[in-house]
């Protein structure tokens, strides 16, 4: 068997040894190459990086490895793309107006004159039943009583799910 000579990180101390393992073994040697900008940092060369340099250099290895940056350098020497400010549109008092009139007759009508009507929710059981299908009428009591309903003055006809006493109710035969 025939020793096969150590092959240097650094693939700008022997480029021949690094384009000789490359045909014989069609991949690099190492992952990473050296920069060819500063010469101190390496160059990760995994998987899709690989292709993407390959590509750049125009398919040719050598091509690659003379000119494959480390990512500090490439942040300095390429050119920055510049970002474009959006655009903002301004609109006009007219669009402005035409807003706020849409809005206005979109509004649902509200007649203040209308009278009102009171309902005692301790009285009217159907009321009661019906306001409180889905929340709790009187969280404030719920919650200062260690979230149970036994403080509560509509507890009876609650229909509330959260509803749950502390002490048992116990009913008369």
């Amino acid at each position: 068997m025939a020793k096969q000579k150590k092959i240097p990180k650094d693939q700008f101390q022997n480029m021949k040894l690094w384009l000789d393992y490359h045909k014989e073994n069609n991949k690099l040697p190492y992952n990473e190459i050296i920069c060819c900008k500063c010469k101190a940092y390496p160059a990760k060369l995994k998987g899709a990086g690989m292709r993407h340099a390959l590509k750049a250099a125009g398919g040719n290895i050598e091509v690659m490895l003379k000119s494959t940056m480390c990512k500090d350098c490439k942040i300095l020497t390429l050119p920055k793309k510049e970002k474009k400010p959006p655009v903002k549109r301004i609109k006009t008092q007219e669009e402005i107006y035409e807003e706020i009139e849409k809005i206005r007759r979109e509004m649902p009508k509200i007649d203040l004159n209308k009278p009102r009507i009171t309902i005692d929710l301790n009285k009217d059981k159907k009321a009661c039943a019906e306001f409180t299908k889905n929340m709790c009428f009187r969280p404030d009591i719920y919650l200062d009583n260690d979230r149970t309903c036994d403080y509560c003055s509509i507890n009876e006809c609650c229909s509330c799910d959260l509803k749950r006493f502390l002490t048992k109710k116990i009913s008369k035969k």
